[in-house]
């Protein structure tokens, strides 16, 4: 009983990762020998291959995130360094940074518009633009500010992604044709 339910677990965790690992499986629907023999080593052996399988998926579902947090990042950034000039998607200028932090309700008694520009202007050395890489920097310094009862700046940021950054992308998206 203990082989077959750590079987399903890592068969139905190679079903959610990969769909084509096995895919004569899937499609005859025909239910596969369990690997692992019914003994003591066997068990352990499926727990360790379920906690691996697991761990992958973990790690996937992570990644998958990350790259889904950034992607919308970016658009947030499009949206509003083309604010005024559609040819442009690639830098940002502080008044398009400015409105942005009003429309993410970050601007308030502790991070006034001109705190915002000056950090602006701080973070781009003196330029009057900035790129993603440089706007993203920005928004771990802005969530280091905004959110203090924090005190990992990993945290902070997500705290600021999730509470002012993402309703904002929500609304962008809601309301355009993005």
């Amino acid at each position: 009983q203990l082989c077959s339910a750590y079987y399903i677990l890592f068969h139905m965790r190679y079903i959610y990762i990969n769909i084509s690992i096995f895919p004569r499986h899937f499609v005859s629907g025909k239910s596969l020998p369990c690997p692992f023999a019914k003994t003591r080593a066997g068990a352990e052996a499926g727990a360790a291959a379920a906690a691996e399988v697991e761990a992958e998926a973990e790690e996937k579902s992570e990644k998958q995130y990350i790259h889904e947090t950034r992607s919308r990042l970016r658009k947030i950034f499009v949206f509003y360094s083309s604010f005024g000039s559609r040819c442009n998607s690639d830098f940002l200028r502080p008044s398009q940074f400015v409105k942005m932090m009003i429309d993410a309700n970050i601007v308030d008694g502790t991070l006034t518009q001109k705190k915002l520009d000056l950090m602006f202007i701080s973070a781009t050395k003196g330029k009057r633009l900035i790129k993603f890489a440089g706007y993203l920097e920005l928004l771990f310094s802005i969530a280091s500010k905004k959110i203090k009862h924090e005190d990992d700046e990993n945290r902070q940021f997500q705290e600021l992604l999730a509470k002012h950054v993402m309703p904002l992308f929500e609304t962008i998206y809601n309301e355009t044709d993005m």
